[in-house]
């Protein structure tokens, strides 16, 4: 038998069509979770935002508590007030005007017919005094210190007059006794509805 040696390789031919794409594979096992990495640096402080337009005003609330009594602003001062419309027995000597109405007495005291005030406090006192009757009667009017006139207190009227009134200083003593008198005729002298007379003294040194 005779043996014939192989020809030479031949040139390759064309390539050939695309095969069909084969099928999906089953899905990979799930990798491990990643850790979470560390906070980062708070940022910088952003703008102040524009201002809000204001709100209602709220309702109001409740009224407070009353406050404490505050404390007197008047010291070595005193008014008392004749508010009654009485009708004096009036003497030529002097009779005292009741005045029972006393809106103030610090560092003054009366006594119990409301007619003489004693004073608590040494010192020099501005002084002024009201008396308004219903009909004008030639008298006078004054003030008397532990009995005595003082003589810048009096008033006296040469005609007849229904109103007399006298401011002055004067220096007093605490335990002197003040008190108003109508004198100057004798008779009955009633007093003018309202503040028919008032007595005002107030420490000024």
């Amino acid at each position: 038998m005779t043996i014939i040696p192989a020809g030479a390789m031949g040139a390759s031919g064309p390539q050939g069509p695309t095969g069909i794409t084969g099928a999906t594979g089953a899905a990979g096992n799930q990798g491990p979770a990643e850790t979470t990495g560390a906070t980062g640096a708070t940022g910088a402080q952003g703008p102040a935002g524009a201002a809000g337009v204001t709100g209602p005003t709220g309702a109001t609330g409740p009224a407070g508590a009353t406050g404490p009594t505050g404390t007197s602003q008047i010291s070595g001062a005193m008014s008392a007030l004749n508010t009654s419309a009485s009708t004096l027995s009036v003497t030529t000597d002097g009779t005292d005007i009741p005045l029972p109405v006393q809106p103030y007495m610090d560092g003054f005291t009366a006594d119990a017919a409301n007619t003489e005030f004693a004073v608590a406090q040494t010192g020099t006192y501005l002084i002024s005094y009201d008396i308004k009757m219903t009909s004008g009667l030639p008298m006078s009017s004054k003030i008397t210190l532990n009995g005595t006139p003082i003589t810048n207190s009096i008033n006296t009227s040469s005609a007849s007059s229904n109103e007399y009134s006298v401011t002055f200083m004067q220096p007093l003593t605490a335990g002197d006794i003040l008190a108003l008198q109508l004198y100057g005729v004798n008779g009955p002298v009633s007093l003018q509805a309202g503040t028919g007379a008032s007595l005002n003294i107030v420490k000024i040194a």
